[in-house]
């Protein structure tokens, strides 16, 4: 099971521009891929997106194609060598993948080692099990939570160290505690301050 992963918690830190942050972990983890399906079905704008992950990447010899562009976006998936899932709304990314019948494409071409796949925020949640641990708002209703489990453990995009004042520390907490009644893995970036999260192992 090959599983080449490149999971980034967001698409740009402060300060920095769209994916600036990443690139040369980026350009390391397509090691000389000179082409790159996308999927940009987290936003409403497919074009828009697909055209700003254009303009990012070509500085690294890379072409962009949106799978939106395409008729049938499988095969492409399969023969692309790279997969880029892009951030957005989670609950529309996880609905588009499953009405486009995509969700066993990409397990397969993970898993076989045909496909690397790097998501970013939206794209790096429906990497693990469930979207549970999304920060988005349900806009849309995809017809289930499971996402590719590509990884065995669940992901809180955009977590950072937590401010004393700040809620955030409490709504990651909550999620740690739901995921445990579901027997779920929760990888957290500091679980030792997570009220009720023990990490990687089950919880």
């Amino acid at each position: 099971m090959a599983n080449d992963l490149l999971l980034l918690s967001s698409s740009a830190v402060h300060g920095s521009g769209y994916l600036t942050y990443a690139m040369k972990a980026i350009q390391e983890f397509l090691d000389g891929r000179s082409e790159v399906v996308f999927a940009p079905f987290a936003s409403r704008d497919h074009v828009g997106y697909t055209s700003r992950v254009q303009t990012t990447l070509t500085p690294l010899g890379v072409t962009v194609t949106g799978l939106h562009a395409i008729g049938d976006p499988g095969p492409a998936i399969q023969s692309a060598g790279a997969l880029f899932v892009g951030g957005g709304n989670t609950f529309r990314l996880l609905r588009d993948l499953y009405r486009l019948n995509l969700i066993d494409v990409i397990r397969r071409a993970v898993a076989d080692g045909s496909v690397r796949y790097m998501g970013a925020s939206a794209g790096t949640n429906v990497a693990c099990p469930t979207m549970r641990t999304t920060n988005d708002m349900p806009i849309v209703q995809p017809p289930g939570l499971d996402a590719l489990g590509l990884v065995p453990f669940q992901i809180n995009p955009h977590y950072q160290d937590p401010d004393p004042d700040s809620t955030h520390r409490v709504r990651l907490g909550r999620s740690a505690l739901w995921n445990s009644s579901k027997r779920m893995m929760c990888q957290c970036l500091d679980c030792a301050r997570v009220p009720g999260c023990s990490g990687s192992a089950p919880v």
